[in-house]
């Protein structure tokens, strides 16, 4: 949202978006980029690169429990650093790993969530048998 100001200047407003509350997010923190001024226009140019929000406002990451959403990185930016493992990388657990007592639940759920797409209505091989019947 845009308002017009004395000299026919734009000032940008917005109202901030928070997280909910959550007992584990501090109640105030500014990352410490923000308060280095020897290195001050380097770190600008990094976060420009970056596309991190550099402006003067809104410094704090986390206010009253809650984190701020926006002037962040982007959430598809932050998803594709994650490396996620496959669904086969899963549930092929090796013998000795300490998780391999949990690789027949893994392997059960895999099996039921095929027959539940299989059941589903886009799929009509059971659907005719019960017809038929």
């Amino acid at each position: 949202m845009q308002k017009k100001e004395k000299g026919d200047r734009l000032a940008h407003t917005h109202v901030p978006e928070l997280s909910r509350r959550h007992p584990l997010i501090p109640k105030h923190y500014v990352m410490p980029w923000k308060h280095d001024m020897v290195n001050r226009k380097l770190i600008l140019k990094h976060a420009g690169l970056a596309e991190v929000y550099k402006g003067p406002h809104e410094d704090t990451l986390f206010l009253e429990n809650k984190e701020r959403l926006c002037h962040g990185e982007e959430r598809n930016i932050i998803t594709q650093k994650m490396k996620l493992p496959s669904q086969k990388q899963i549930t092929t657990l090796t013998l000795h790993s300490p998780l391999s007592k949990y690789q027949g639940y893994l392997i059960k759920q895999k099996s039921r969530q095929r027959s539940i797409a299989q059941d589903a209505p886009g799929h009509s091989s059971t659907t005719e048998q019960f017809r038929s019947t």
